[in-house]
């Protein structure tokens, strides 16, 4: 199978394979189809777990901020400033 990627992929995969963390682009398309195939074998509610259990983790850890009202005001105000640069959230955001 051949498979034509648009040059901002192929420049991320020769990345990867010039830091030598990959020793070919096979590899890398290799280890991102697997996990993508384990991503979509997860069903959602283990997806929704696993997530939990970082934030549960964290707080554990001492990582927490306290979400306050100016805490919330400055995230949605962060938030519609890159809306109006057009930049879309992460999309584990959205999940």
């Amino acid at each position: 199978m051949q498979v034509d990627l648009p040059e901002p992929l192929e420049a991320v995969i020769r990345a990867k394979v010039a830091s030598g963390e990959y020793p070919d682009a096979t590899a890398v398309v290799a280890e991102a189809i697997a996990l993508l195939a384990n991503r979509d074998g997860k069903k959602k509610s283990e997806r929704l777990r696993d997530a939990l259990q970082v934030g549960i983790d964290q707080i554990d850890q001492g990582e927490v901020v306290e979400r306050t009202p100016a805490l919330s005001e400055e995230i949605l105000e962060n938030a519609r400033h890159k809306a109006r640069e057009g930049k879309r959230p992460k999309a584990d955001v959205l999940q």
